[in-house]
């Protein structure tokens, strides 16, 4: 009897503590959720929803032109941003008076509009509903809930909610600057004009300009001391000097006297006449013994003994889309100037 009564005993405890466990969560956001729309009733309760549930908190079209350029879901849109995380913590920015105010400023880094991808995949779903939309001199103020910090592409809000997400929140503060449907044919323009102005106000006297590749140009600067192709398998001394396009920031050169201008001078580095090693394939081109982008490679490639001229290229041939450590955005047109030189 007592050992039924037990039995018994212990089956009604274990009833008891399953009965009392939680529920499995059918949503693995569902915390996240109940924080965000807390969040929203608190502090933005006259937020409106964009795309697929990004939160616009603020909306600044003062500037808004008529006729203005809208930025849409396919092609790349030139944006100024600070993002932070929900509790106003500062992750990323544009702008050098933010890294100023941070006290973050760094001489070496590009500051200015960058390129975002608004073609789906290639940047967060939240991201690119944020942007869609816009006109170019709008401010917008947008909340990215974590289920939305995705690079998939799914046509539902409910899709993303059911997705586990280890990312934060993000709260994006926007400015757009310009839109372009075809990012390489945009660049290309910028060049040719870029090229045309070179060549007016250094009054080179030249109509025209050799073109290197679909998307590399050249102007010649020094005429070379002889009109011969240079050994393809030999070692040439070379003087450089590479820019952006869009600002002309310095952010590599062999003249010392130039990096110190420019806040980019370094104490271990040697400089003056660098070694390059020609090849008679672009893609082996060699500064010392690294591989250089391809429009450098060009240049170089095509040079003839004592020559001095500048390559100017798209980010096609040179960092694409990902651009370099912090001196070299995403889809940045470079400018090189080379000159050949005696060996040192």
């Amino acid at each position: 009897m007592r050992r039924i009564f037990f039995t018994i005993l212990f089956s009604g405890i274990l009833m008891t503590m399953f009965s009392c466990a939680k529920p499995a969560k059918e949503n693995p956001n569902e915390d996240s959720i109940m924080f965000i729309e807390a969040w929203i009733a608190k502090y933005s309760p006259q937020a409106t929803k964009l795309g697929r549930g990004v939160y616009m908190l603020e909306q600044d079209l003062s500037a808004v032109e008529l006729g203005a350029q809208t930025m849409t879901k396919d092609g790349y849109a030139y944006l100024k941003y600070i993002n932070t995380d929900i509790e106003g913590n500062i992750s990323a920015y544009t702008e050098e008076e933010t890294a100023r105010l941070l006290r973050e400023y760094d001489p070496n880094a590009y500051y200015g509009e960058k390129v975002i991808c608004t073609i789906a995949g290639s940047s967060y779903a939240g991201l690119i509903d944020a942007i869609d939309g816009m006109k170019a001199g709008e401010k917008r103020k947008v909340l990215i809930p974590n289920w939305l910090v995705s690079y998939k592409d799914y046509k539902t809000e409910e899709e993303y909610k059911k997705e586990s997400s280890g990312n934060t929140h993000i709260i994006y503060e926007l400015e757009a600057v310009r839109f372009t449907e075809d990012i390489e044919q945009y660049q290309i323009e910028q060049i040719q004009a870029f090229v045309q102005n070179y060549i007016e106000e250094n009054a080179l006297g030249i109509e025209a300009v050799d073109t290197l590749d679909e998307a590399c140009y050249k102007i010649r600067l020094r005429e070379p001391s002889e009109d011969i192709e240079l050994p393809k398998d030999s070692t040439i001394y070379i003087n450089y000097t590479g820019s952006l396009l869009c600002n002309g920031k310095v952010f590599d050169t062999t003249d010392e006297r130039l990096a110190k201008e420019c806040g980019i001078y370094s104490a271990s580095r040697t400089y003056g006449p660098t070694a390059a090693t020609n090849s008679d394939k672009v893609a082996e081109v060699k500064l010392g013994s690294s591989t250089v982008i391809t429009g450098f490679a060009h240049l170089i490639h095509s040079m003839k003994p004592m020559e001095k001229a500048i390559a100017v290229f798209t980010s096609s041939l040179g960092y694409q889309h990902s651009g370099s450590s912090t001196s070299i955005p995403g889809y940045a047109p470079l400018i090189f100037e080379v000159e050949l030189t005696e060996k040192p």
